[in-house]
Parts: C-alpha cells; sequence; structure tokens
C-alpha cells in the first residue's frame, strides 16, 4: 500500500468500503488526487449506487463541479461558523438522496462529517442514522454501538487518508 498515489488509496479505501454494503457513505474530499478519467468513472458508480441501491452519500468538497448529478442537494457552509465549535447545523437525508456541504477552508466541513460518523463529541443536539430497523442517535449512542454502525451502516473515506481500513477486501 505504501507504493500507490493518494487516489490511487482512496480508490482502494473506497472499494473495501462498498464491499461491505454501507447504506451511507461519508466521503470527505473524494475527487481529491484522482485523475480526470477516475473521477468521471468514480461519480457514475456513486451515482448508479445512489440512484439504484438507494446508498445516502454526503460529499464535502470545495470544488463542486462534477458534483451536480451525483448530489443535486448543496449546502454551503460561509460567515459565522468558528471552531472549535460548530453550531446550527441541521439537516437530513434520506435513502438514496446525495448532499455536497461545501464552505471555505475552515467552516467546520470536515467536523461536521466526524459528528456524523461519531468521530467527534456533540454537545448538543442529534445526529440520528437508521441502523438495524432502528433510529439511533450518535450522539448518546454507546461506543459499541457506534462501532457497530460505523461497521454495518455508515462507511467514511477521509481525504488524508492517515490509516488503513481495518476490514480486508476479502472479508
Amino acid at each position: 500500500l505504501d507504493q500507490l498515489s493518494g487516489g490511487q488509496m482512496r480508490r482502494v479505501v473506497l472499494a473495501g468500503l462498498l464491499a461491505r454494503s454501507p447504506r451511507a457513505l461519508i466521503l470527505d474530499e473524494p475527487l481529491a488526487g484522482v485523475d480526470a478519467a477516475s473521477q468521471r468513472g468514480l461519480l457514475r458508480l456513486l451515482e448508479d449506487l445512489r440512484r439504484q441501491a438507494g446508498l445516502t452519500v454526503i460529499v464535502i468538497s470545495h470544488d463542486f463541479a462534477g458534483l451536480e448529478d451525483l448530489c443535486p442537494r448543496t449546502l454551503h457552509l460561509r460567515d459565522g461558523v468558528r471552531l472549535p465549535v460548530v453550531a446550527g447545523v441541521s439537516f437530513s437525508l434520506a435513502a438514496g438522496e446525495c448532499a455536497v456541504l461545501g464552505g471555505p477552508s475552515g467552516a467546520g466541513k470536515s467536523s461536521i462529517l466526524k459528528m456524523l460518523y461519531g468521530n467527534y463529541a456533540i454537545d448538543s443536539g442529534h445526529v440520528l442514522v437508521r441502523h438495524d430497523g432502528e433510529t439511533i442517535d450518535l450522539a448518546a449512542a454507546q461506543p459499541r454501538t457506534v462501532l457497530a454502525i460505523r461497521r454495518d451502516t455508515i462507511g467514511y473515506v477521509s481525504q488524508f487518508l492517515r490509516t488503513v481500513p481495518r476490514v480486508s477486501a476479502l472479508d
């Protein structure tokens, strides 16, 4: 794996997640470091999965070019959102929907996605996820429940790819 480019590594991580058939996928700058032909292929794949399999997709990106067909909804973060506090954010997505969470660097896009994945604590509010026929609030869920949701329901691809997936592609 140490000889793969950033774009190749991103595709390997995504393939491993898709092999587990998540119901929701969180993508942080998914087109970064990926050549134009691979970008088109990735977008086609995600669009097909969204429309045919009902995969819910959340994308954060600085650049919205090419994302219109995949994600018809774009939520812009600007002015007034300060880190480390992200406040006043509210949105919902049904199965098969996609939204781009966009805005300038430092607006809190990655922090919101880490909250949605259960990596960052939430001081107030809720992150409601459908998992095994139940609605679970990630903000209040037990650690084992959060891990089960990550394993079975939500896939997350970071823009930084500092870790290798814990599940092999053959699993």
